[in-house]
């Protein structure tokens, strides 16, 4: 597991580093207009990209066959999943085609745009088959114990898109048609990848569709279900914010929040990662031990994931007028109310995220699904009319509310699925974590900001406080056995 984990981040972490070169070079080459078309294209596509729950679901259920050695089981699993993804490619992609090209008709506004929503809607449609038929064998990959292998895919993608963008848009002087043409290609040269290793490092995954049976569709579908609503509702959080900016407030507002947005998802990969690195493992030890298994992952994995968590959050919250001045420029100054609001929020949706491949792992996650649909309802309501009272920075606001009154039962719920005590959660993954760091950080954030501190003053304070919060962990927080290891391999590591 440690292994799919380092090389999930790494994969992540790539991915992140794509998008914080990127972002200012496309919006310096094309504009923010230009730029703000893209990024709704790239929202509407997400909302596209819906595997109906089954990505999750093939890794349970290969992961399944797997513990148990049911080769049989293994294949039939691999064909009705293959079998899926071919028609749903196909549907989405069309579906995709007709979405795209409506919605981006809608927040046209200037003429001079026009000719690029064609192009754009023929890319998108082709990346969002493409990304179902990649995600189909990233999660086989997962569930067969390779996901370490995807993730050395997703990296090299993520680096072909740095490159070929930047070259691109710096040397050739493109537009957004080849940004979105360089992302069609990557997606499907990465799906591609993964099925040739898929087929050479698992040769028992190799199945014929003719495998495909309506009763191992029904079984794995029966969990993929309440997987699709969760996926969707997911998908609607993540890109509501900035669709409902094109809406209600000006084209270029879009670019803002789209900015606000992926400073954002730099904070939540750092530990979301995780998820899709423990589902397999979880999964196994579920298998084999039942509930007992899975208790520690929850309990002890929030905990080391809110301690990462609240390191990073810090400096990137203080800071982040200037980091965001720093990255797109002054014109996007805008972003930082709404980056915070957003980053923010991650510190209380963090403490439910592992629960998410836990609940799959035994296949309870219809409630989850629900309180989902409930936060991306309510959450695109209270954009849709707070955006044109405060901005952006009220879509944030919006998006990120019924959060707030939904995070307890997300975790109520995770702790009966474990037979585990709130007290345990509170005192292992709240208090520790958060007990000194949370009140002295925002103490420091206040001080900063009355006296006006200027960017080398508050970086370096960040940076002292970053310091002092590590050695509160390490020294205090963290017990002899678990600094033990991390002891050990730093100790082999001089050698």
């Amino acid at each position: 597991m440690i292994k799919n984990i380092l090389t999930t981040y790494g994969a992540r972490f790539a991915a992140l580093v794509a998008t914080v070169v990127l972002l200012p070079v496309v919006v310096g080459a094309v504009g923010t207009e230009a730029y703000g078309v893209y990024a709704i294209a790239v929202s509407l596509g997400l909302l596209f990209q819906q595997d109906l729950g089954m990505g999750a679901a093939t890794t349970r259920f290969i992961a399944e066959a797997r513990t148990k050695s049911d080769w049989t089981r293994l294949r039939q699993v691999t064909a009705a999943s293959a079998t899926f993804y071919l028609v749903v490619s196909l549907v989405a992609a069309l579906a995709a085609a007709a979405g795209l090209h409506a919605g981006l008709q809608t927040h046209l506004q200037n003429p001079a745009l026009a000719p690029l929503i064609v192009p754009l809607v023929i890319l998108g449609a082709g990346g969002v088959g493409g990304a179902l038929l990649m995600t189909s064998q990233r999660q086989m990959l997962a569930g067969l114990g390779l996901l370490d292998q995807a993730n050395t895919v997703m990296f090299t993608q993520a680096l072909f898109r740095i490159f070929a963008t930047v070259i691109a848009v710096m040397v050739f002087h493109q537009d957004v048609r080849t940004v979105a043409a360089i992302d069609t290609a990557a997606v499907l040269l990465a799906g591609l990848a993964m099925y040739i290793i898929r087929r050479l490092r698992s040769p028992e995954s190799r199945a014929s569709l003719k495998m495909a049976s309506w009763p191992v569709f029904r079984s794995i579908f029966a969990l993929s279900l309440d997987l699709l609503v969760l996926g969707v509702a997911s998908a609607i959080i993540m890109q509501a914010g900035t669709i409902l900016t094109g809406l209600r407030l000006p084209i270029a507002e879009a670019a803002v929040f789209a900015a606000a947005q992926r400073a954002m998802t730099i904070v939540k990969e750092l530990t979301n990662s995780l998820s899709g690195a423990v589902l397999p493992a979880a999964t196994s030890r579920y298998v084999q031990h039942g509930t007992s298994g899975v208790r520690p992952l929850y309990l002890r994995g929030t905990r080391y994931a809110n301690m990462l968590l609240v390191l990073v959050l810090g400096p990137l919250v203080g800071c982040a007028p200037f980091l965001l001045q720093w990255w797109v420029g002054d014109e996007f100054s805008a972003a930082a109310l709404p980056a915070q609001i957003l980053m923010l929020s991650v510190l209380i949706n963090n403490n439910h995220l592992l629960a998410l491949p836990i609940l799959t792992a035994k296949g309870r996650v219809r409630h989850y699904a629900v309180l989902h649909v409930s936060w991306a309802l309510g959450g695109a309501g209270l954009a849709w009319f707070l955006a044109p009272v405060w901005g952006v920075a009220g879509v944030a606001a919006g998006i990120v509310a019924p959060l707030i009154v939904l995070e307890p039962l997300y975790i109520h719920l995770a702790l009966k699925a474990i037979d585990a005590r709130w007290k345990d959660f509170w005192l292992q993954c709240l208090v520790g974590p958060f007990a000194i760091p949370i009140p002295t950080g925002a103490a420091l954030w206040w001080l900063l900001s009355a006296a006006n501190a200027g960017t080398v003053t508050s970086m370096l304070a960040w940076a002292a406080w970053m310091l002092l919060v590590g050695i509160w962990y390490w020294t205090v927080i963290l017990t002899c056995d678990e600094r033990a290891p991390v002891a050990g391999r730093l100790a082999r590591s001089r050698r």
